[in-house]
């Protein structure tokens, strides 16, 4: 990812996808604060789902990366690699928290998931459009869990 000229063909591509990733977000997040019961209680558990499964898909373009950039000092490689493993192990053991903090927690990890990319992209040279949207899919992830973790 160290040549930006190499993002630009694929950047209304990658924003579609990006962005449309945040509709499960958006439409469970309000389904869990305007029904009741067993529907509430599904749409926690599927978006709690959701964003275990998403952090993981963060974890795996930093392994991706890690591979990728063969020009890139080992050392920097070495950490992003290592890194790459802690969103899907931790997003899993939110998993056994009770109610809804799992979804507190996974906004937590998802800004923690940010300032991780802001640092390896510094160090690798990563283009600075997809920092900048990263930065609004962790504020639209963030936006759609905390509500349901504060209000239920």
């Amino acid at each position: 990812m160290s040549d930006s000229n190499s993002l630009s063909p694929l950047l209304p591509t990658l924003k579609l996808l990006s962005y449309g990733g945040l509709i499960p977000f958006f439409l469970l997040s309000l389904l869990s604060l305007f029904v009741s019961g067993a529907l509430q209680s599904f749409a926690v558990t599927a978006l709690t789902l959701y964003g275990i499964t998403i952090m993981t898909f963060i974890g795996a373009i930093s392994w991706g990366v890690a591979l990728a950039s063969t020009g890139a000092p080992i050392g920097a490689r070495r950490q992003l690699l290592l890194w790459s493993i802690a969103p899907s192990l931790v997003a899993v053991s939110l998993w056994f928290l009770p109610g809804s903090a799992p979804l507190g927690a996974l906004a937590v990890l998802a800004l923690l998931a940010y300032r991780m990319d802001q640092f390896h992209g510094r160090a690798l040279g990563w283009p600075p459009a997809w920092i900048r949207l990263r930065l609004h899919l962790t504020l639209g992830v963030c936006i759609c869990l905390l509500p349901p973790f504060l209000y239920l």
